[in-house]
């Protein structure tokens, strides 16, 4: 075995284990994405016998660095969003609010700046807040 041959195969060895290593930290990096996105679903449900009604403006709707895509819900097109919404609760007071979740890149259209978004909030504070599923469509049915 000379040089050549023993350089060639260290040269695998390296370009073999950064490939795994970039490869983890891409798929580690796309779950915990995932998982901070499906937080706001879950207030929802936490919300949704309990909270109070509201309409908030988008102020702004943004899209995670890596552009997840995720299959949920039935749909295989559930694009990573951030949105931020300011709404007047109960007592008249305007509030701000960040919301991260999974939207149906097809319906991303109707989340655009200045339109109104129909939200369920709770009066503690900070507000715990999450998009109201029963008025506003954030994916199609898989049924």
């Amino acid at each position: 075995m000379d040089w050549l041959d023993i350089a060639a195969t260290v040269l695998s060895v390296v370009l073999g284990t950064a490939v795994v290593f970039i490869c983890f930290f891409l798929v580690r990096g796309a779950f915990a994405t995932e998982a901070i996105h499906v937080v706001e679903e879950k207030d929802w449900e936490a919300l949704k016998g309990v909270g109070q009604r509201a309409e908030a403006d988008i102020l702004m709707l943004a899209r995670p660095h890596n552009r997840l895509v995720v299959w949920r819900n039935g749909s295989p097109n559930m694009a990573a969003a951030e949105l931020r919404v300011r709404f007047d609760d109960d007592t008249g007071t305007t509030r701000e609010a960040s919301l991260k979740t999974l939207i149906d890149q097809e319906l991303l259209a109707n989340f655009t700046v200045g339109k109104k978004l129909p939200i369920l909030y709770s009066s503690g504070s900070p507000p715990l807040v999450a998009i109201d599923r029963e008025r506003a469509q954030v994916a199609f049915s898989s049924t």
